[in-house]
């Protein structure tokens, strides 16, 4: 019976070692995976602290340089090495270390570097942003005014063609009076029986005749272009009819619809072209009949004698036989009117709506600022050099609005603008930052330019807005217009006049809003009446004065800072996330040559395999800025 107990008990105190040692195996298993976890954690953590410092005090981003991926894990192994040279518990070595993943700042055209961004303008040092529904307001005006400024410039290119038109039907008109004028010269010299006189005065009309199939085919090809480009402007405008707007759009309908009018009537005088050109055919074949008699009737009274002395020559009954072949030649006049009476002024104003073409940062700039001529001189642009700008979608949350709201303050403060003072010179520094961000131009005038170019558009466009919702301004422009176009006010070339001094003088306001811009003051994004400076009597001395003609600026509006805000608040986020990766590279490669963003990581994952005392244990660590 005593040995049957000492049994049992052996029995059960087996077990209890069993269940004891199996337990405590799980625990050092288990341990051994947290201690490696640990070490793991701690490595990175330790690698990634070795963030580039230069980036983080200029730019408040956080990057570490990973040159090559066997760097980076020599470095976490030796930190990990610390770890297992102290383990007297788990007894653990590494066996395996590797760098599974990492992500670059330049990873999906930037999102990584606007994504640091915003996690230090959310929970950095910045508290204030501008209302977001005046930032919305600005970007959607913005889109707006662009959108209106391209399609005035597409119609005014139209106009162009419509003005070149008339001049081809003036041609048609002013030589179907010198062929009238020469017609009825011809019938006095030969009813006066001037026929030395008759042939020359043919001559030229023959020569006058023959310029008709020339000035006809001018007037159809000049027809075809306006037709053309008329089509071309009507699909832009459709394109664009989402970013003006209902609204806006409706407002200049009216006014792009008198081309179509105009072009519409246009079958009308082609076809009377036509005819025109028909009877000048005709008319050439009967003065060049004429003419030839003449010459032979010439010719037969220079070389007559009489026969007798009463024989006389009946010089008239021979010069009425070419007055009656030569009588056949009808001249009329073109039912059609003088389409543009007063050519000194419109020409003006074409040259007014051709400076656009011209070089507008002459134009605009203060005489006593002189712009930088900086150049970027570097290879390897993470953007890869691209140029021009792009508009993004249209924000459509308020998450998103506030976001790009703060990436344009960010702008603001970490990179150099032109300043109305001109700024400090640096050699080795665009002055013009923010204006590359949205321009991409290797040269800080180059940036400048291209930054006065989309204000000017951008004020041309709310200043072509304010003109047609105002009736006053409205109304002078189409009494301009009349006057212009004289007897032909009442027909469709006097509403494409109208337009075209409408854009005319929208764009010579805008010149002097940028102006003012760029002293440093600041012009309302929609302008009333009071803010407006430039009259249509002004307006003529435009070209003959490059400097400004009123000051059109002020205390209230926007200043040239806050435009460019609202250019970063429309722009593709990912170009401009690109060209600050550009801007980032380029400064901070000042002090270190080697330094390239494409070489900058912003998370990083590894993996380590350890053995431990009876098996391997495997475990991974990610870190992300």
């Amino acid at each position: 019976m005593q040995a049957s107990v000492t049994v049992f008990l052996s029995m059960i105190l087996i077990c209890i070692v069993s269940l004891m040692c199996t337990l405590l195996q799980s625990a050092r298993m288990a341990g051994s995976g947290w201690y490696l976890q640990t070490a793991l954690n701690s490595s990175l953590d330790s690698l990634m602290s070795k963030y580039h410092r230069e980036a983080w005090e200029q730019y408040h981003i956080l990057l570490l340089e990973a040159d090559r991926k066997e760097k980076l894990e020599q470095e976490v192994s030796e930190y990990l090495e610390q770890y297992f040279s102290s383990d007297t518990v788990y007894g653990m070595k590494k066996k395996e270390l590797e760098v599974a993943d990492m992500t670059m700042v330049t990873d999906k055209r930037g999102d990584p570097l606007e994504r640091e961004i915003l996690d230090y303008m959310k929970y950095g040092i910045w508290t204030e942003t501008e209302k977001e529904m005046d930032a919305g307001e600005l970007a959607e005006t913005i889109r707006s005014a662009d959108g209106i400024a391209a399609v005035k410039t597409s119609y005014q290119i139209s106009s162009d063609h419509a003005f070149r038109l008339e001049e081809t039907l003036e041609e048609i008109r002013k030589s179907l009076e010198k062929q009238k004028q020469y017609a009825e010269e011809g019938k006095r010299e030969l009813k006066d029986c001037r026929g030395r006189a008759f042939i020359k005065t043919g001559k030229k009309l023959a020569g006058e005749l023959e310029r008709m199939p020339v000035l006809t085919e001018n007037y159809n090809r000049a027809a075809k272009l306006l037709e053309a480009d008329l089509d071309t402007a009507e699909r832009e405008a459709e394109q664009k009819r989402e970013d003006i707007g209902e609204k806006v759009w409706e407002l200049i309908k009216s006014q792009i619809d008198s081309y179509r009018s105009y072009t519409n009537k246009e079958g009308e005088r082609r076809g009377e072209v036509e005819r025109i050109k028909a009877a000048a055919m005709e008319n050439r074949g009967i003065t060049d009949t004429a003419v030839e008699m003449a010459e032979e009737v010439q010719e037969y009274i220079d070389s007559w004698e009489a026969d007798d002395e009463d024989d006389e020559l009946d010089e008239e009954a021979l010069w009425d036989d070419v007055l009656s072949v030569f009588s056949r030649c009808h001249i009329s006049a073109p039912s059609y009117q003088k389409g543009i009476a007063d050519k000194k002024r419109l020409n003006v104003l074409e040259k007014i709506s051709k400076m656009a073409s011209k070089d507008l940062l002459d134009l605009t700039f203060p005489e006593e600022v002189k712009p930088s001529v900086q150049k970027m001189d570097m290879s390897e642009f993470p953007s890869g050099g691209g140029e021009g700008y792009e508009a993004g979608l249209r924000l459509s949350e308020a998450e998103e609005l506030s976001e790009r709201i703060l990436i344009g303050e960010y702008a603001e403060a970490h990179f150099l603008r032109f300043q109305a003072d001109g700024g400090k010179e640096d050699r080795n520094r665009l002055l013009y930052e923010q204006e590359y961000l949205l321009n991409g131009k290797k040269r800080d005038r180059d940036n400048l330019h291209q930054m006065v170019k989309k204000l000017i558009g951008t004020r041309e466009g709310m200043n072509l807005l304010s003109i047609l919702g105002d009736n006053e301004k409205r109304s002078e422009a189409r009494l301009l217009a009349a006057s212009l176009t004289g007897a032909a006010s009442a027909t469709p070339i006097a509403d494409i006049v109208a337009f075209f001094i409408m854009g005319v003088w929208a764009f010579a306001e805008s010149v002097e809003d940028v102006r003012a811009l760029l002293r440093g003051e600041k012009v309302p994004l929609i302008k009333g009446s009071s803010d407006w400076k430039l009259d249509l009597d002004e307006l003529f001395h435009f070209v003959d004065n490059q400097e400004k003609i009123h000051d059109s600026g002020g205390k209230n509006g926007l200043d040239y800072g806050q435009y460019l805000k609202g250019f970063f608040l429309i722009q593709d986020p990912a170009q401009r996330n690109e060209r600050m990766l550009d801007m980032m590279q380029y400064n901070l490669s000042r002090k270190q040559k080697s330094f390239r963003m494409k070489r900058c990581a912003v998370g990083m994952a590894v993996e380590c395999t350890a053995s431990g005392a009876v098996f391997d244990i495997r475990k991974n660590a990610k870190y992300r800025y």
